[in-house]
């Protein structure tokens, strides 16, 4: 059984989480905290054998061990129908996996672990930058969903898994969800189908 490295506080284990749930892949889950020095013994073991020292990691049943969200949904989403074979359509997957990472996880995640997470309330000019960009991905994604039910296509793929991840949590950065009614109402949309878990 494969072994995945995760932290409850974390959206990007969630989406590993999500589509294993959805594959029905059985898993063994070793909870690490970002926080610090909780359980500090297993996380000393988990950051030696983890040379880039993130989570989440997923240490497959041969000992190969494989890191970063974006990464683990393509691994696991390949051959799936989270993830389309037509060369146009996986294109469009990976163009929103990229957008995440390079624009909702640098918003949304960073003020909500600033606000939630981390020791000390963040400078009040980084703050407002922060929100304002949170509000302006959630404007594209919004734009991008009018008249759509998915990111691709008619169905989830591991683009929705990504892009759920931290949009969902925008309301812990202090941004009002309600203000973007495609991306609510395709959050709801994506709670509603088969094997959904809820982070």
């Amino acid at each position: 059984m494969l072994t995945l490295y995760d932290s409850s506080d974390s959206a990007n284990c969630y989406k590993v989480r999500l589509l294993l749930h959805k594959l029905d892949i059985p898993f063994q889950r070793v909870e690490i905290s970002v926080r610090g020095s909780r359980e500090q013994e297993k996380r000393e073991r988990f950051l030696a054998g983890n040379p880039r020292r993130k989570v989440p990691t997923v240490v497959l049943e041969d000992g190969t061990s494989l890191s970063e969200s974006m990464a683990l949904l393509l691994w696991f989403g390949e051959g799936t129908r989270f993830l389309p074979d037509e060369r146009l359509a996986r294109q469009r997957v990976v163009e929103w996996l990229a957008y995440e990472q390079n624009n909702v996880e640098p918003a949304i995640a960073v003020l909500r672990h600033a606000l939630t997470l981390a020791e000390q309330r963040p400078d009040a000019a980084v703050e407002a930058f922060l929100r304002a960009r949170g509000e302006a991905v959630l404007r594209t994604m919004d734009a991008w969903l009018e008249g759509r039910s998915f990111f691709v296509g008619d169905q989830e793929t591991i683009a929705d898994f990504a892009l759920f991840g931290y949009s969902q949590l925008a309301g812990d950065a202090g941004i009002d969800l309600a203000r973007f009614p495609n991306v609510v109402a395709w959050h709801e949309r994506l709670r509603q189908q088969d094997g959904f878990v809820p982070m």
